[in-house]
């Protein structure tokens, strides 16, 4: 086995590997949030107001009126301070702790006067709390612009810790972000909250051990068979990883003391436009396979390239708009590719060169998934569709969809493309094998030409140059081109049969005729003919055909046995398998050259070793198998008792 297929084995034998892990890893993901119960959060009623200007001050917002809402907030992109008033009611946390998934109750107790305010999602830049039971306190602050060792809640999410108090109660979150205004707080004890935050650990972490692996697997796949599909692939999954590992804060945490205050806020807005980007760089790469319209293909690059100018908008003042406008165009790049798989591109037929390896039916449907994934995440940010706990960070959910199923389509391409080339590779191995036995052949038909006609040649030479009696130099010459003429037309029907594409003209044709058609070029007296007791049989053939077969056959009997010796032609009926027909035995005895090879007698050019001395092309035992067969015969050899026999067998006709 070559290097290339033991390592295209290895490789598939690896990427089975790493799919089995991926699934092990989401079984694992999705085992624990089916498992993980749903604590009561501890906030009764919510309310926001909108300070466009972003100047008010506690005490002035405490008297506005604040719109109330439910669930998530989901305000799109837009400028400014957002307040929210929370109404945070302690008697449920009894009911909370009852329903905390699992946790350890009894620690509880350790912390029972203390509750977690969480906020969420991770990009959100400023945060401001201000409750009553601690107006005291220093000015309270956290988000992605803040630094993190100064937090009071040391998390994954923004929070505060606050004190549970008896009665409930009203505090206020004054909120800025350049991102989307999608908000969701929620209030637990201290301990449930722990054990949200470990699930949280846990998530985060399967999520960014399935990038690591389609790092790896994709980079291995790039390594072994270079293609531009798996490198656009491996560039995607390296920018998603950057980008998760920001989200998810751990830069903000386990750089806290080397990066500057906000470098998070910084990172966040600059790869959520590099995303859209890499992948659309995939997409394009992926679907160009499918030949769709230039002027539709063009389109995709607006999203591609977005990041340039979206860069520059985001540098120079205006992040909310540029990134508003990088979520818009991510979005319509993934439904105007639904679009171009669905109306713009023909699936091939399977006979048609460089078919791509994806059915565009199968590629549509992961496309349509995908943009319906991405339009829930993504429309909330709008505040066009109510969000939901999807929309506040990532799962396993959009890991799956969006990455999983991303690899699955570079897993399946891979194999195709691997079986195509394996194929290919197949074929070429084939064609250059054809072509080294063609060359081979065409060295073996000059050898044998030039030396077979040389002898010929050589004696017309010699005797023209030598007296002769009259009428012998006109022999001499005669036999040579007698000779000559043998091996040009040895050589024309050896490429008859060669080409295969001889027609048959069939007729119906009295053995006796058949032998005397034969016969008649041959003036041999030593050639002795018994047809006699199936001279009026018929025999449906092409007799042209028939004559060459049998002519060659009794022409090989007179050149290689010995002079004067009889040839002896046996017709007689013969019946094989249950099969009336008619049996052409040439016999004659081993000449000098001796009995031919049997397992390369009938091979193109063979010619025994003894055989050489005699002039010849080697062609003609050849002619008469393929031929024989052609018109429905059998053509077979024997050598026994210093006698070599061929038989050539014909099925009768059927009157």
């Amino acid at each position: 086995m070559s290097l290339g297929r033991l390592g295209s084995r290895a490789l598939y034998a690896l990427s089975r590997l790493i799919v089995c892990l991926f699934g092990v890893l989401l079984g694992l993901g999705l085992a624990g949030s089916a498992m993980a119960a749903t604590p009561t959060n501890l906030i009764q009623t919510q309310a926001y107001f909108v300070d466009p200007t972003g100047e008010l001050t506690f005490a002035q917002v405490q008297d506005k009126n604040f719109s109330p809402y439910t669930g998530i907030l989901a305000k799109g992109y837009t400028s400014g301070a957002f307040w929210l008033k929370l109404r945070v009611n302690p008697a449920l946390a009894v009911q909370s702790a009852s329903r905390s998934g699992g946790f350890d109750i009894g620690q509880f107790r350790q912390r029972p006067d203390e509750l977690v305010l969480r906020v969420r999602p991770t990009y959100l830049n400023d945060i401001r709390l201000y409750d009553p039971l601690e107006l005291s306190r220093p000015e309270r602050i956290t988000g992605d612009r803040h630094p993190w060792l100064l937090d009071e809640l040391r998390s994954f999410n923004h929070g505060f810790v606050i004190p549970k108090g008896i009665e409930p109660r009203d505090i206020w979150l004054r909120l800025q972000s350049t991102s989307t205004m999608l908000v969701g707080v929620d209030v637990y004890p201290y301990v449930v909250m722990r054990g949200l935050e470990r699930q949280q650990e846990i998530t985060n972490s399967i999520d960014v051990a399935l990038l690591l692996f389609f790092i790896f697997w994709g980079g291995l796949l790039f390594f072994m068979r270079p293609d531009r599909v798996v490198g656009a692939f491996l560039l995607s999954m390296v920018v998603s990883f950057f980008f998760a590992t920001n989200y998810m804060g751990y830069y903000r945490i386990f750089f806290a003391d080397d990066l500057p205050v906000g470098f998070s806020d910084a990172a966040y807005s600059v790869l959520v436009m590099l995303m859209p980007a890499a992948y659309m760089l995939f997409h394009r790469q992926l679907i160009s396979e499918y030949k769709p319209p230039r002027w539709m293909f063009q389109l995709l690059l607006l999203p591609q390239y977005y990041v340039v100018p979206g860069l520059l908008l985001f540098f120079w003042g205006h992040p909310t708009e540029a990134l508003a406008i990088n979520a818009m165009l991510a979005l319509a790049g993934l439904i105007w590719i639904c679009i171009i798989l669905f109306v713009g591109v023909k699936q091939p037929m399977p006979s048609e060169d460089q078919t791509p390896l994806l059915s565009k039916y199968w590629l549509l449907g992961y496309y349509l998934v995908l943009s319906w994934v991405y339009a829930l995440l993504t429309l909330p940010a709008f505040g066009l569709i109510e969000p939901t706990s999807t929309s506040l960070g990532r799962s396993i959910v959009q890991s799956v969809v969006s990455l999983g199923a991303l690899a699955g389509i570079v897993f399946l391409r891979g194999r195709f493309l691997e079986q195509s080339r394996q194929r290919a590779l197949a074929a070429a191995e084939q064609s250059a094998s054809f072509e080294k036995n063609k060359r081979q052949e065409q060295d073996e038909f000059f050898a044998m030409l030039t030396h077979e006609i040389r002898t010929p040649l050589t004696v017309m030479a010699y005797a023209a140059k030598t007296p002769m009696p009259e009428g012998q130099l006109s022999d001499h010459v005669k036999h040579g081109i007698e000779e000559i003429d043998q091996i040009i037309e040895r050589c024309v029907q050896a490429d008859r049969a060669d080409q295969g594409r001889e027609e048959l003209r069939l007729e119906t044709v009295a053995v006796i005729d058949l032998t005397d058609a034969a016969l008649k070029g041959f003036y041999q007296k030593r050639i002795k003919c018994d047809v006699e007791s199936v001279a009026l049989a018929l025999i449906t053939t092409d007799p042209a055909l028939f004559q060459i077969v049998l002519t060659n056959l009794i022409d090989n009997a007179l050149k290689y046995s010995p002079p004067m010796s009889p040839i002896d032609l046996l017709v007689q009926a013969q019946t094989r398998d249950d099969r009336e027909g008619i049996s052409f035995t040439v016999i004659n005895t081993a000449g000098p050259a001796g009995a031919p090879d049997a397992a390369k007698m009938f091979d193109k050019y063979y010619r025994a070793p003894r055989a050489r001395k005699i002039t010849g092309s080697g062609l003609g035992l050849f002619v008469a198998k393929s031929f024989a067969g052609k018109i429905g015969g059998d053509l077979r050899y024997q050598a026994a008792n210093n006698q070599i026999r061929f038989e050539l067998w014909m099925p009768v006709s059927k009157s």
